[in-house]
Parts: C-alpha cells; structure tokens; sequence
C-alpha cells in the first residue's frame, strides 16, 4: 500500500478501505488500465491537434516557434474558458491578449499598415505609389519599428509575469 500505508501505519483498517487504499494508489501511480487508457486517448488527441503545426515546423525560423506558442495558447485559452477555478475567465482574457500579440506579429499587422497608408497596390499607379512610399519610409518606417517593438516587449512581458498562473 506504498506511502498511504505508511502513513496509516498502526491504524486499524477494514479489508474494504485497505483494498480501496490499495486501487486509489493504482491509479495515482498510473497502473490501472482506466488510467493508461485515458492516458493513450490524451496522447492521440494532441498528437491529431499538434501534427499539422509540428508538420509545418522548420528549424531555420523563428516565425515557426511563434507559431507553435501561439497554437498552444489557443488551446490554454480554450481549457480556461472552461476552467473551473475562480479566475479562469481573467486567465483567459490574458492568454487572448497574448495571441492578440502574436496574430500582429505572424500576420505582420505593422507592416501592412505601413503599405496600406502609403498607397501601394490597389487602385493607385505603381509610380505614384513608389514615389509617395520614397517620401514616407523614413518615418513610417521608424513608427513601424517602435510598434512591433512594443508589440515583442508586451509579448514577453505578458508572459514573463503571467505564464505561471495560467493552468487550471
């Protein structure tokens, strides 16, 4: 009966609740078959979520470790919006503001933005749009740059303070 006989050592015990102490410690160190079952159903459920993210993954680049954090966070999210702790739904607010984060940066929000003000593409002449993007660079391009940064420290930030409390 391993550590809980050991803690009820001397303690005179019926044969129901030492054979109901001895399957709680079976399942608690994972031998009973119910808990390996539902241990091998966990394991191919997230082998099915994970394997098109893990698939797609390259070494060379750091926008695939984006995306794995961020595929991640979207299933904490979702585990907290059905949490049952007290602060499950605050814990999920934050872990959205995170992938709120990472969506501007995967989908580079800044840099579109910086496109889309100076004209380019759409309806405009190409000559047009070159000469007013030559006009605005250096300073669309500075605010760009203070923006994603922004983004990177509110990104770490969030999860330097934040990542340990979100577990249900």
């Amino acid at each position: 009966m391993g550590y809980i006989k050991k803690v009820l050592r001397g303690i005179p015990l019926p044969e129901s609740i030492k054979r109901y102490i001895r399957d709680l410690e079976g399942i608690i160190r994972r031998n009973s078959p119910i808990s390996v079952f539902i241990s091998v159903k966990a394991g191919i459920k997230n082998l099915i979520k994970w394997f098109p993210v893990i698939w797609r993954d390259r070494d060379f680049d750091w926008m695939y470790l984006i995306e794995i954090i961020d595929h991640k966070l979207k299933y904490m999210e979702k585990c907290q919006r059905n949490g049952h702790h007290t602060q499950c739904e605050k814990y999920a607010d934050e872990i959205d503001e995170t992938r709120r984060i990472l969506d501007r940066i995967i989908n580079d929000y800044w840099f579109d933005l910086y496109y889309s003000d100076c004209g380019f593409g759409g309806d405009n002449d190409v000559h047009e749009s070159i000469q007013r993007i030559k006009e605005n660079f250096n300073k669309s391009n500075e605010i760009i740059e203070r923006k994603e940064e922004r983004d990177w420290n509110d990104l770490f930030d969030i999860m330097r303070r934040r990542l340990r409390h979100w577990w249900d």
